[in-house]
Parts: C-alpha cells; sequence; structure tokens
C-alpha cells in the first residue's frame, strides 16, 4: 500500500480527535480507596499444656481470622516440642488483628466454640482459639484428656 499524504493526515486527525476527547483522558475512580500493605514480624511462642503438663506432639495450626467473603488462610503449621512449646515466626499483614489457633491431639479437649466446632463432628480439633497476633508470643492452650 502507497502511503500519501493523505493517509498520514487522516490518521493523525483520528489519533488526535480521540488524544484530545476530554472524556477519554479520564481515569475511572477506584472503587475502594488504595491502601498500602505492610506486613511485620510475627514471633510465635504457643505452649500447649494438657492437665497442667506440657503436650508434646500437639499439631498447631495458625489460621488468619477472614474478612468478610474471605477464604482464611494458614499462616503458619507445626508440632510442639517435647516441653509443649511451638516456637517460629511469619510475616503477617498489618490489618490482620485476629489469628484463629487451632490445636489438634487426639485423646484431648480444650476450648472451642460450637460454631466453629460442631460442624466438624468427631473430626472436630481439640481446641480452636481466636488470639490478638499480638499475643501469640506468649499464649497458652489448656487442653485435658477427654472427646467430643
Amino acid at each position: 500500500m502507497n502511503w500519501t499524504l493523505k493517509h498520514i493526515a487522516l490518521i493523525s486527525a483520528a489519533l488526535a480527535g480521540v488524544a484530545c476527547d476530554e472524556t477519554k483522558n479520564e481515569w475511572p475512580a477506584p472503587a475502594e480507596p488504595f491502601l498500602f500493605e505492610t506486613t511485620e514480624g510475627v514471633d510465635i511462642g504457643l505452649q500447649v499444656v494438657a492437665d497442667g503438663a506440657p503436650l508434646a506432639g500437639a499439631h498447631v495450626t495458625l489460621r488468619a481470622v477472614p474478612r468478610e467473603g474471605e477464604t482464611p488462610a494458614v499462616l503458619w503449621s507445626g508440632v510442639t516440642n517435647g516441653d509443649g512449646h511451638l516456637r517460629g515466626g511469619f510475616a503477617r499483614p498489618q490489618t490482620l488483628e485476629q489469628v484463629d489457633v487451632i490445636v489438634k491431639a487426639p485423646g484431648y479437649v480444650g476450648s472451642c466454640p460450637d460454631e466453629r466446632c460442631a460442624p466438624h463432628g468427631a473430626f472436630a480439633p481439640a481446641a480452636w482459639l481466636r488470639v490478638p497476633s499480638a499475643e501469640l508470643a506468649g499464649a497458652t492452650v489448656a487442653l485435658e484428656r477427654g472427646t467430643r
């Protein structure tokens, strides 16, 4: 195709018309204001005790408390040592204020609200606590022998 001055002028005029159209140069307003979400390190220093003594081998999962319509995210998972302690750390979003601490220890029971544990029946965890994330460094989960 032979480009003539007429073709180039028509294309330039069309592009100039689009670029100058005020309604096309406006950015749409965001649905929600942008928040820069940063993270901070959280130290884990949980201890699981059963009948007042440290419980070794309890499986502990830390899960983000979901906001409306969100799926809960696992933040950290581990097993207590011989002293019943679970130590570690993770990066949490600064907007995350509370964490679900879910403890599985067959043959033991602890605090587990019905709305969280009842749907799981016989497979319910031993304990399911909601803890402020700032308190994970020194939290204790108390269990006792028994079943649900």
